[in-house]
């Protein structure tokens, strides 16, 4: 077969979308050499960051890369519905939409992947923007792709009961987690990092994610506002991701509780910086309102850092008994996990050694097995 995929995702900063497209892939060429793949970005500026990739590199790939700007073609597609997108869609025997960016077929069967539908079920955490653009999307999807991946048993749920997909047409697939993401046992690795950000080893509670309200940062706040006084050290909260929109209301609260000096947020930093701060951290909070999958939490399991995480979405079916779970509207009850698990040496211990048993469950060669027996069932459609 001759499979075209969707790599717009890969012409910007990777977040969760972007690392989990780029690790599937890699784990997918890696495994597939019968197969044919074009891989096609529509992208007005980025295209070195899908050349300097390593997915160039294997024989029966080839890239094309459509020099266009993605929201002129959304708005474009948005006032003329019937154009299609099979122009530049030549020589595949099917498509594999991303979650980012798409244009639609008319000829060509698609597989889709949907991540999560929360701007269907949480519109105000979303631009009007966006969440018309996925509402087009989505019905697209659901009127004409034969079959859906998604990440989550939780999202499998949603995207039914929402879309009106039946399940029959959606496969799980969860994400996987990079051999880089282990426990450093040379302290004086991690160490050496931690002191480019002013940091101390164990001395501070980590969150990852691109910053929005829906990850709930403000909860996190509130509940280390509630425990600071009785920390017996002065830990930090760190904050790592992109700021994206709400951004000013959590400096407002960060200004309103007197943080200032507590709180370090960090922005886009690259990967090898990342493994090094997770691992120097006491623990990873994660009080999210909805997450599709939530790749940051498996990552800091690999380092063996245990995990309080929201009792929603899909966060249970990653976490499991290997950490605490709180509902993210419960700051008291957030801030009591984090001084328990922090002071209880012996919870702390049983805690990181299940976290680390865990992570073992999800690789990103299995997503890459699963996606590819995905593709084989999309043979009977060619």
């Amino acid at each position: 077969m001759t499979i075209g995929i969707d790599i717009s995702a890969l012409t910007i900063k990777r977040t969760g979308v972007g690392n989990y497209s780029l690790s599937v892939l890699e784990s997918l060429l890696s495994l597939d050499e019968k197969n044919k793949y074009v891989l096609f970005a529509f992208v007005f500026s980025g295209e070195s960051l899908i050349k300097e990739s390593s997915l160039v590199k294997f024989p029966n790939v080839t890239v094309k890369i459509y020099r266009m700007h993605r929201g002129l073609l959304r708005r474009l597609w948005h006032f003329i519905p019937f154009i299609s997108a099979d122009f530049f869609y030549k020589g595949i025997d099917f498509l594999h939409l991303s979650d980012i960016f798409y244009l639609p077929t008319r000829r060509i069967p698609t597989l889709a992947t949907i991540y999560d539908v929360t701007p269907s079920l949480f519109p105000h955490y979303h631009y009007a923007r966006n969440i018309e653009f996925h509402k087009r999307r989505n019905k697209f999807v659901a009127q004409n792709s034969k079959l859906v991946i998604t990440l989550s048993q939780n999202s499998k749920k949603d995207i039914n009961n929402v879309l009106g997909i039946p399940t029959s047409k959606i496969r799980v697939i969860s994400g996987g987690i990079s051999d880089k993401y282990y426990p450093i046992e040379n302290r004086t690795i991690v160490q050496k990092v931690l002191k480019k950000y002013d940091l101390k080893d164990g001395e501070y509670f980590l969150f990852i994610g691109t910053i929005e309200p829906r990850k709930n940062i403000e909860g996190f706040l509130e509940a280390y506002d509630k425990i600071r006084n009785q920390l017996k050290s002065p830990f930090k909260v760190v904050i790592i991701g992109e700021k994206a929109w709400g951004w000013e209301n959590i400096q407002k609260n960060i200004a309103r509780l007197n943080l200032k000096k507590d709180v370090l947020v960090t922005g886009y930093i690259s990967d090898d910086d990342l493994v090094d701060i997770i691992n120097g951290a006491k623990l990873f909070i994660y009080p999210s309102f909805y997450e599709g999958f939530g790749l940051p939490v498996l990552e800091a399991m690999a380092c063996g850092i245990p995990v309080i995480g929201s009792n929603t979405s899909s966060l249970p079916e990653l976490i499991g008994d290997s950490g605490f779970m709180v509902d993210p509207n419960d700051h008291n009850k957030l801030a009591s996990y984090m001084l328990q698990i922090t002071y209880d040496a012996k919870l702390y211990a049983k805690l990181s050694k299940k976290s680390l048993e865990r992570a073992k469950l999800f690789s990103w060669k299995s997503s890459a097995q699963k996606t590819l027996k995905v593709y084989e069932e999309m043979k009977k459609f060619i």
